[in-house]
């Protein structure tokens, strides 16, 4: 009786341990979402149209725009930075560009919780892809109160 006891605390410590390494090394940990390029589109609860361009920029092109819709993307381990262009047209078709200013990462370190980006003004701004699979991607957006999802095309 007492061998077969030790044989299933056996058990039971090695298959905990099988868990733990295959989360370490799988992406089951790790947050999944990042920045990808394009044009988005998405509207606020007021109908109104707002327009997202992302395109990727090297580093000394980021170091010179600096803080304004700029990011660094913290998922990858290499550097990688992206200027964001965020605008809507008002009622007379005028457009109306908006501002990210020192856009940071400011998410906890869980992977419960998605990467977001956080600006001196409290404006967020985070990437809605799997990390994946590039095929769907989008943003979901907090500017000045207001919630905005902006969906790109299928890939």
């Amino acid at each position: 009786m007492k061998t077969m006891n030790k044989i299933i605390k056996l058990f039971v410590l090695i298959l905990m341990c099988f868990t733990l390494v295959s989360c370490k090394i799988t992406h089951v940990n790790k947050k999944t979402n990042h920045f990808v390029e394009g044009f988005f589109l998405g509207k606020d609860e007021n109908n109104i149209v707002y327009c997202l361009e992302v395109k990727n920029v090297d580093k000394q092109e980021f170091e010179t725009k600096w803080p304004i819709n700029v990011v660094q993307d913290v998922f990858y381990k290499e550097e990688k930075y992206f200027q964001v262009s965020l605008y809507f047209y008002d009622e007379n078709g005028n457009k109306e560009s908006l501002i990210f200013d020192s856009l940071k990462e400011d998410s906890p370190n869980t992977p419960a919780i998605h990467y977001y980006y956080i600006d001196k003004n409290n404006n967020s701004l985070s990437p809605a892809t799997d990390g994946w699979s590039e095929r769907y991607g989008g943003y979901n957006i907090t500017y000045n109160h207001v919630f905005i999802y902006l969906k790109g095309e299928e890939k």
